[in-house]
Order: C-alpha cells, then sequence, then structure tokens
C-alpha cells in the first residue's frame, strides 16, 4: 500500500488491487495463522459470552455517531457479529467460500448503510476486545494476524458494498 492509500484507508472504495490482495492473502493463510486466528476466537468465546457485547460498548464509546446504524435489538446484532466471525473462522480452510461470505456481507451492510470508513474504526476496537479478554494470551503475532484478518475481510466486503452502491 502507497502512502497516499494509507492517509486515509477505507474513505474510498478499495482498488482492484487491494481487493486482489486481500483475497490473496485469505486465500493463502498459513496453516499457523489459521490456527492462531481460530485459538484466539475460541478462547474469547469460551472465556465469556459476552465478547459482542463488549465490542459495542468499546465502539460506541469510541465513536458515539455510530449508535444511529445500530437502531434494532442490541442483543440480536451481538448474536449476528459472533455468527458471522464464528463462521468467518470456520471458513478460514475454504478461502472461496470465506470471500463469498464477505461479499454477500458487504451487500447486507451497503443495505444497512455502513459507510467504507466505518470499517477502519472497528479494527482497532476488535484487537482491544480480544486484548481485553485474553490478557497476555493474546500474543503481539496474534494481535498482528487478527487485524491483518479484519483488514481482508473488511476490504472484501468494502469492495462488495461498493459494487451495491453501484446497482
Amino acid at each position: 500500500m502507497t502512502l497516499a492509500e494509507n492517509q486515509h484507508p477505507g474513505s474510498a472504495p478499495p482498488s482492484p488491487r487491494q481487493v486482489q490482495d486481500a483475497e490473496q492473502w485469505l486465500a493463502n493463510l498459513s496453516p499457523a495463522a489459521a490456527g492462531h486466528l481460530v485459538q484466539v476466537w475460541r478462547a474469547s468465546q469460551d472465556l465469556d459470552a459476552k465478547f459482542s457485547e463488549v465490542f459495542y460498548q468499546r465502539l460506541f464509546q469510541a465513536h458515539p455517531e455510530l449508535v444511529n446504524l445500530f437502531p434494532g435489538d442490541m442483543q440480536q446484532q451481538q448474536q449476528r457479529l459472533t455468527n458471522t466471525l464464528s463462521e468467518a473462522i470456520e471458513l478460514v480452510p475454504e478461502p472461496d467460500r470465506l470471500i463469498l461470505l464477505l461479499r454477500a456481507a458487504g451487500v447486507r451492510h451497503h443495505h444497512y448503510q455502513v459507510q467504507q470508513n466505518h470499517f477502519q474504526l472497528m479494527g482497532p476496537i476488535l484487537v482491544e476486545t480480544f486484548k481485553q479478554f485474553l490478557g497476555t494470551a493474546f500474543s503481539p503475532k496474534q494481535e498482528a494476524e487478527w487485524l491483518q484478518f479484519f483488514t481482508s475481510m473488511a476490504v472484501v466486503m468494502r469492495s462488495a458494498m461498493a459494487q451495491a452502491a453501484d446497482e
């Protein structure tokens, strides 16, 4: 990614090259990195079923302007987040299916009025929530892998959002 692309990552739809890079990263995830993603997700779910609740509390505290995107039942929304992340983790060994899941999620997010830049707000909050739940068991390497995983997922979703907006 160039310096210019880094200045405002996520404020515009990703370029075809960014989408290609994200999809390649997801398709070529090493078995070790995939294992770390699964390990972190399972551990966070095993410790407390309130992971998604804490995630949204942190998100709204840091970015109160996002509250209006979630007018419905927050317990249902929390369950959707948990389900989506669980499904994404399950599909890591099947990147073609994972990418299809992410594209479908991107189209849904377009209909929810999510903006391109909202994704860049969520990745760090997700990582901070893992840190809260896992403490020192969440290594810097796992943090970097989760941030790259979320970033790659977000690029695919943002691309699908942009395509849905053009239709």
